[in-house]
């Protein structure tokens, strides 16, 4: 016992050494710069094994969100595993250090004074897996924001995720309209998605990789490499460049099999080789397989002796009697932070787990037992690794046996449940029968338990994606209705859930020319008192639609002036509820309330920059109708230099613009606004017909009836001509 004190003791105290529990100030989180050695494991991008390629542009973006003017402001980069979004964010680190206090935010750090922090230099937090800490994500900028007058440098705050999923309503508390309005005011643009690397950064990726594991490189391996990319992986990740450089000589036909055996397998041996003894092999592989599961072990208040309270004691070592250094070594992760980390990189993490859980040993035994102390421990943590799992390996039958976890308590069959439905919703096929089996369970066990609320709801959340699928993906109204009427005869009256069917089964109806029984439906939300705000604006929103449609615009102004009453609705619902209700405006003449709504958007500051650039071109072309050509000018110009447009925005405004340069006698200006607007990519029919207009009125002034009078023909002709355009055209222009 002295003995194996002693050991605790001595490997507590290095630790401490190797990773001080406060290597800043006690005012300060803990930022780490993750590092792990190259030479041990090349893969994990906290080896920085490889040059950084590719991903300038993403790069100068993010440099951009640390320069803007305000105090505190977060951003969303996402991608798929692989992409490289952990490594594009430490380089970022590295690059602004030291001027900036950069890095990611430890999991162990316990600092919790946010409305207190006070840094004296500029300060970039980046947060990983920011699914698993979305509501301490949440809280952490929101006590940023609100002290945001008293902090003498800014800060900035990276989330890193694969996409934005169900994490994403509870970072932005989408439940409560003052602090959602916190969040996105302090939000500084819409995501940044890494895609795929460009073909050159791939081949120069790939060539070093040859380099440095000295492989041959050539032409022809080139050429091998370039085509074993496209097969193995089309979405061109990084990551799998990496390992297809490193296995495109010498594996043969192997690597065309299944590139990650190879790769686990030669992880696989180096772990061997680190731990030569058997047994001891095994337990640590056990406590590495937990850590995968969990997304990381954290110590407690007790260190890790909890872990023995789960029925694994036998099969893990004592966490706490761990080497560090072997241990992260073991999993190729971060040498400064004191979770005990699963697998990298993360893809290869799951591909292990699944392997394991394939053979008959991790179905019935180990893993098996693995499994069931992760669920009893993170239920989330596990349920995020599940969703991953099944994004990145949907045709592995060991999702199966992840899926397979006993529900003894109403907690845990609601959480499983709702695992079912975000398996429908990622799975996003109908005819998957993985998730048509879950449902069937899920189903079988809300009958058993029919008075636990949260698993009826759950079930009817499930029911409620699948009947999405079916509408929004595959067009199959038929079944969709009817998955939408089985998921109302499961739903807890007067929940959200209830609000959403209604809301989408709406939709459904108008696709399917139902719109009175749209209305209806709409109309049972917007009644229902128990339900949120936001599945009231939704519904309301969607009413005034109808109304609007039908030319009357008194109706609709109502329903959109009820959206803009409610204290607990989302950016969205606004803006929609304010451009469209300047439209019914607009249409009984009432333009002064119409400029308004739309000055309004430009006012607020969750909006988001594509919907005031909307807001800005209809405004624009408004005064242009009332003769104000300097405003309307000053509007369409902004729209156009606006990053993130909606489809037609940048099309609809160039031509305004060569409406306005042809009032002022320029051809020249006309034309060559003309020409630009007509050969964009997101210019639709009725843009085209526009600028067919502008340009015969245009003729017209210079005295070129003959080709003028061609022009209005041809309008004529086109049948994606609108009524208003059409009649135009017969009047030669003239209103």
């Amino acid at each position: 016992m002295l003995l194996a004190w002693r050991t605790s003791a001595e490997l507590q105290s290095k630790l401490r050494l190797d990773t001080p529990a406060r290597p800043q100030d006690a005012n300060e989180p803990i930022l780490i710069l993750p590092s792990a050695d190259a030479t041990v494991s090349w893969l994990p991008f906290s080896a920085r094994s490889t040059m950084f390629v590719g991903r300038e542009v993403e790069l100068a973006q993010l440099e951009r969100f640390l320069q803007s003017g305000k105090k505190v402001e977060w951003l969303l980069l996402t991608g798929a595993a692989g992409t490289g979004k952990s490594r594009l964010a430490l380089e970022l680190c590295y690059a602004v250090r030291p001027e900036w206090a950069a890095g990611f935010l430890s999991r162990t750090d316990k600092f919790q004074q946010w409305t207190h922090f006070r840094p004296t230099r500029p300060t970039l937090l980046v947060i990983d897996y920011v699914a698993g800490r979305a509501a301490d994500a949440s809280a952490l900028v929101l006590d940023l924001a609100r002290s945001a007058s008293y902090l003498p440098s800014p800060i900035r705050i990276l989330l890193l995720e694969r996409e934005q999923g169900a994490w994403w309503h509870r970072f932005l508390r989408e439940d409560s309209q003052t602090e959602s309005e916190e969040l996105l005011r302090c939000q500084y643009n819409e995501e940044v998605r890494l895609g795929s690397l460009s073909e050159e950064s791939l081949q120069a990726l790939a060539a070093e990789v040859a380099h440095l594991r000295q492989l041959p490189w050539t032409d022809s391996t080139a050429r091998v490499f370039a085509n074993r990319m496209r097969m193995l992986d089309p979405l061109g990740r990084p990551l799998f460049g990496m390992m297809i450089a490193a296995y495109s000589s010498g594996e043969g036909d192997a690597l065309n099999q299944d590139l990650l055996s190879l790769v686990m397998k030669k992880e696989a041996a180096r772990r061997r080789a680190l731990i030569p003894d058997g047994e001891m092999y095994l337990r640590m592989e056990n406590l590495a397989t937990l850590a995968t599961l969990v997304g990381g072990i954290l110590p407690r208040s007790d260190g890790f002796e909890y872990l023995s309270t789960t029925g694994i004691g036998a099969l893990v070592p004592s966490a706490d009697l761990v080497d560090p250094h072997v241990y992260r070594e073991f999993v190729a992760a971060t040498s400064t932070d004191t979770t005990l980390a699963g697998f990298q990189p993360d893809i290869l993490g799951e591909r292990f787990v699944l392997d394991r859980l394939r053979t008959a040993s991790g179905l019935d035994g180990i893993t098996k037992k693995l499994l069931l102390a992760a669920w009893s421990l993170e239920p989330d943590d596990l349920c995020d690794f599940i969703l991953r799992a099944a994004s990145d390996f949907p045709a592995d039958p060991a999702i199966d046996a992840l899926c397979d976890l006993p529900c003894r308590s109403s907690n845990a069959r609601a959480k499983w449940g709702w695992l079912v439905g975000e398996m429908i919703r990622a799975i996003n096929h109908s005819d998957d029968s993985r998730t048509q089996e879950l449902l069937a369970k899920l189903n079988a066990l809300a009958i058993t338990h029919p008075s636990e609320l949260n698993v009826q709801s759950a079930l009817a959340r499930a029911e409620f994606n699948l009947a999405n699928i079916f509408l929004l993906t595959e067009g199959n109204y038929e079944q969709a209705a009817r998955w939408f009427d089985v998921a109302m005869g499961h739903v807890v009256p007067g929940t959200d859930i209830e609000a959403s069917i209604r809301n989408n089964r709406g939709i459904l109806h108008i696709e399917m020319q139902n719109e009175d029984q749209a209305f209806r439906d709409w109309s049972d939300v917007i009644a229902n008192k128990a339900v949120s705000d936001e599945a009231r604006a939704c519904s309301l929103n969607n009413r005034a639609d109808i109304f609007a449609r039908r030319r009357l615009h008194e109706d609709a102004i109502r329903d959109r002036s009820a959206v803009l009453a409610l204290q607990q609705t989302s950016p969205d619902r606004r803006y929609i509820a304010l451009i469209r209700r300047s439209t019914s405006y607009e249409a009984l003449g009432q333009i002064d309330d119409a400029l308004s709504d739309l000055t309004d958007i430009l006012r607020v500051t969750d909006i988001a920059p594509e919907q005031k650039a909307q807001a800005r071109l209809r405004r624009g072309l408004m005064y242009m109708e009332l003769g104000r050509n300097k405003e309307a000018e000053e509007d369409l110009q902004a729209a156009c230099s606006t990053d993130e447009l909606f489809p037609g925005t940048l099309a609809s405004s160039l031509v305004g613009l060569g409406e306005l340069a042809r009032r002022t006698g320029d051809v020249s200006a006309t034309r060559e606004y003309l020409d630009v607007a007509t050969s964009s990519e997101d210019a639709d029919d009725e843009t085209l017909v526009e600028a067919l207009i502008v340009w015969a009125r245009a003729l017209a002034d210079q005295g070129a009836a003959a080709d003028s009078e061609r022009v209005w023909r041809s309008i004529l002709a086109n049948p994606n001509a609108t009524e208003r355009q059409r009649s135009l055209a017969e009047n030669r222009g003239r209103i």
